[in-house]
């Protein structure tokens, strides 16, 4: 069995870009820095993705994840 890693990720929300290209509001953080153990990077993101609130999934195109290992 591979050994885990150590990994931190946190969720933001930016804000959307109206049709004249300004930002309405300020970014969120959705899921507050949070450490978790995954085999490889890969396995972090899926973990991170199944994180995102689900009222969130029809905004994608404003999610960011940020996940940084260790």
């Amino acid at each position: 069995m591979a050994k885990s890693k150590l990994f931190q990720y946190a969720v933001l929300k930016h804000p959307k870009t109206n049709k004249e290209g300004k930002t309405e509001g300020n970014t969120e953080v959705l899921v507050q820095p949070t450490t978790i153990l995954a085999v490889d990077e890969k396995t972090a993101a899926i973990k991170v993705a199944k994180a995102i609130p689900d009222n969130e999934m029809e905004n994608l195109e404003n999610i960011e994840i940020v996940l940084q290992s260790f």
